[in-house]
C-alpha cells in the first residue's frame, strides 16, 4: 500500500479515487473547497480529506513529504509549484496537463531526485498519446511509412441528451472552451503547414464520420505540426489534431464570435442592458446581420434570449465572461442525462509490400446516469492507473516524462480496457480504403 496525495476535489476526481481505493492505496485529498472533498469521501470514507490552498509553501510541502506520489488535478499555472515540493522531497508527480516548458526544465533535477514526473495522462492529452503511439509503433516495426495521422476528440453530450440547438453542454465552467476558439491552428497537409486564423477557425470543419450511426463536425486545434516530432511520424505529409463538435455547433458559436460575445478584453457591464442592445451596441445593423444568417443560427440565437429586450446581461468584466454565465444557465446537464467522449484516430500508411493501409483507432464511452461523467472516467482514470504503476514500480523512468514508450502505454492500455475503457481498431488495405 502507498501514500497518494490528490490535488484538488474536481469532477474528475472521483473515478481516480474509485480505482486507487480499489488497489488498497490509502488517499488523501486536498483542495482549497472542503466541502468537494468531503463529498468524496462519502462513497469512499477510508479516504483521508483536508483543506489546503497550494499558494501556502509550507503546508504543501507537509503533506506532499507524507506521501509517495502526489496527482495534481488543479489549475495548470500551480503545476510548478507544486512540482518544486515534490523535488525537495523526493516524491513522484503525475498531472494531466499539457507538458509546459517550465515543467520540462525541471528534467534533470527529477533525474537526480530519482522521481518520475509524469504528464499528459488524462483523456486528451492521455488516452490519445496511449493509442496513437502503440498504432504508429506497430506500423514502424512491421517496415510500414506513416502517411498521415489524423486525431479527433470531444466530449459531448450522449445522443439521448442532445437536445438544445448547439448541441453542446457544459459540465464545468466554459471559458477554457470559448477561449480556444480564439486562437489560430497550424496544421500539416500535404507537406505544408496551413495556418488558421481564430478569426476563420470555426469556418474550417470537416465531416467525420464516427460510425454508421454519428457523424459529427471538427475544427482544427492550436498547434497540431509539432506532433510530427513529438510523435516521430517525420514521413507523414499530413498531421491534424482536432476538436468534435455536433453539426451546427460551429456556425453558431462563429455567428457568437462575429457579434462579439467572445471578445475577452474588459468591458465593464452594469445596470439593466439586454442582450439584444449589447449584441447592437457591437453590431448597429443586427436585423441586416441576422437576414444573412441560416435559420438554424437565428433560432440558436433566440433560444439563448440574445435577441429580445427581456433578457439581462448579468454583471461581468468582459463580454466573454458574461457570455459564460448565460451558457452555464443554459448549457447545464441535468441529473438524468448523461455526456459521452468521442476519440478517434485514423492512420493512412504504406506496408512493406507497397500496399496502402487505413487503420482507425475509436473510443466511445458515455457517462452514468447521477454517476461519474465519461469526461470524468477518461480523464481521471488513465492518472489513477499510472499513479498505480508508479508506486508499484512497473513505471521505473526518471525524469520529467510523457506516455509515449511502449513500457508505459502498455500497462495502461491494458488497464484501462480493464475499466472499460476500450479503443476499438479497424483495419482497410487497398481498394477497401474509402
Amino acid at each position: 500500500m502507498s501514500n497518494i496525495l490528490v490535488l484538488g476535489a474536481g469532477f474528475v476526481a472521483g473515478p481516480l479515487v474509485k480505482y486507487l481505493t480499489k488497489r488498497n492505496h490509502h488517499i488523501t485529498v486536498a483542495s482549497q473547497f472542503i466541502d468537494e472533498a468531503k463529498a468524496i469521501a462519502v462513497d469512499y470514507p477510508e479516504i483521508s480529506v483536508c483543506e489546503l490552498n497550494v499558494t501556502d509553501e509550507a503546508s504543501l510541502g507537509s503533506l506532499v513529504e507524507a506521501h509517495d506520489l502526489t496527482i495534481s488535478f488543479i489549475p495548470a499555472d500551480f503545476h510548478v509549484k507544486v512540482a518544486e515540493q515534490c523535488l525537495k522531497y523526493s516524491k513522484h508527480m503525475i498531472t494531466a496537463s499539457y507538458e509546459t516548458p517550465e515543467i520540462k526544465a525541471l528534467n534533470q533535477q527529477a533525474i537526480d531526485k530519482n522521481i518520475t514526473i509524469l504528464n499528459e495522462i488524462g483523456l486528451d492529452p492521455g488516452i490519445d498519446h496511449l493509442s496513437a503511439m502503440q498504432i504508429i509503433h506497430e506500423i514502424k516495426a512491421t517496415g510500414g511509412t506513416l502517411d498521415s495521422f489524423v486525431s479527433w476528440c470531444g466530449g459531448l453530450p450522449a445522443p439521448e441528451s442532445n437536445n438544445n440547438p448547439l448541441g453542446y453542454k457544459f459540465a464545468w465552467a466554459p471559458l477554457g472552451v470559448l477561449m480556444a476558439l480564439l486562437n489560430d491552428a497550424t496544421y500539416l497537409k500535404n507537406g505544408e503547414v496551413v495556418t488558421i486564423l481564430g478569426e476563420q477557425l470555426l469556418q474550417t470543419l470537416q465531416t467525420v464520420n464516427i460510425s454508421p450511426t454519428l457523424t459529427l463536425e471538427g475544427y482544427p486545434n492550436r498547434d497540431s505540426v509539432s506532433y510530427r516530432d513529438i510523435y516521430g511520424i517525420f514521413d507523414a505529409k499530413e498531421v491534424l489534431r482536432g476538436t468534435l463538435r455536433y453539426p451546427g455547433f460551429s456556425d453558431i458559436l462563429h455567428s457568437c464570435k462575429e457579434l462579439g460575445l467572445l471578445d475577452p478584453s474588459a468591458f465593464e457591464i452594469t445596470g439593466a442592458l439586454s442582450w439584444k442592445a449589447l449584441l447592437e451596441q457591437h453590431k448597429p445593423d443586427l436585423s441586416n446581420y441576422l437576414n444573412e444568417q441560416s435559420t438554424a443560427v437565428v433560432e440558436a440565437l433566440n433560444w439563448l434570449g440574445l435577441l429580445d429586450d427581456g433578457h439581462l446581461v448579468p454583471q461581468a468584466n468582459s463580454k466573454i465572461n458574461a457570455f459564460c454565465h448565460l451558457l452555464m444557465e443554459k448549457l447545464a446537464y441535468t441529473a438524468d442525462e448523461r455526456d459521452m467522449v468521442v476519440l478517434q484516430h485514423q492512420f493512412r500508411s504504406t506496408n512493406a509490400q507497397g500496399i496502402p493501409e487505413l487503420r482507425e483507432s475509436t473510443l466511445i464511452l458515455e457517462g452514468d446516469v447521477a454517476g461519474y461523467s465519461a469526461m470524468a472516467k477518461t480523464v481521471g482514470t488513465p492518472a489513477a492507473i499510472a499513479a498505480d504503476l508508479i508506486v508499484t514500480g512497473v513505471i521505473e523512468d526518471k525524469g520529467v516524462i510523457l506516455p509515449m514508450t511502449e513500457n508505459i502505454y502498455t500497462p495502461l492500455l491494458k488497464a484501462l480496457a480493464e475499466e472499460g475503457i476500450i479503443l476499438k481498431e479497424t483495419l482497410k488495405l487497398g481498394q477497401d480504403i474509402d
